[in-house]
């Protein structure tokens, strides 16, 4: 019920810091990204085996089912708190998954490995949607590792030869 809401309070002074220091940090980095590419990507080996859980971790489709589970969960156990977590979470990869695929349809930035659509990183902004939500609901603490999966998985898109750093 608060979906309309959520897209309506993207457009705060806070959300416009955050977005001006990525888009300059992303500037920055841009002029490295096919060196970055280059020595980032790995099909086989350590680097490979260590992030490749990072694909199925920050697939739209597994946040979805999270956010979904966890409002089930907090309704079949009469808990509110849960459930209103698990409500935020749903809303989020709605707001989320509208925004980056109208993103990456707009962008229309080509992968590393050739293939279209690489900005924005769908897996990444779907993982670090779930950790804003957990950290407003149970603060830092309880969200810092969360904000850390998140820099997993947009590690495992560089090191899947399928998003650029910046």
């Amino acid at each position: 019920t608060s979906l309309p809401a959520d897209f309506a309070h993207l457009f705060t002074p806070s959300n416009a810091i955050i977005v001006g220091i990525g888009g300059g940090g992303s500037a920055a980095v841009h002029p490295k990204d096919d060196d970055i590419a280059r020595r980032i990507q790995a099909e086989t080996g350590a680097r490979e085996r260590v992030f490749e859980a990072g694909a199925a971790i920050g697939d739209g489709a597994e946040q979805g089912a999270f956010a979904l589970g966890m409002y089930i969960i907090g309704r079949a156990s009469r808990s509110h708190r849960v459930a209103e977590l698990g409500a935020d979470l749903v809303d989020a990869q709605i707001v989320n998954g509208i925004l980056t695929h109208g993103l990456k349809f707009a962008v229309n930035r080509t992968r590393p490995n050739g293939s279209p659509r690489s900005f924005p990183s769908g897996h990444t902004s779907a993982t670090f949607a779930t950790a804003a939500v957990i950290h407003e609901h149970y603060g830092w603490k309880v969200a810092a590792p969360f904000y850390v999966l998140g820099g997993y998985v947009g590690t495992s898109r560089m090191v899947d030869h399928k998003h650029f750093a910046s």
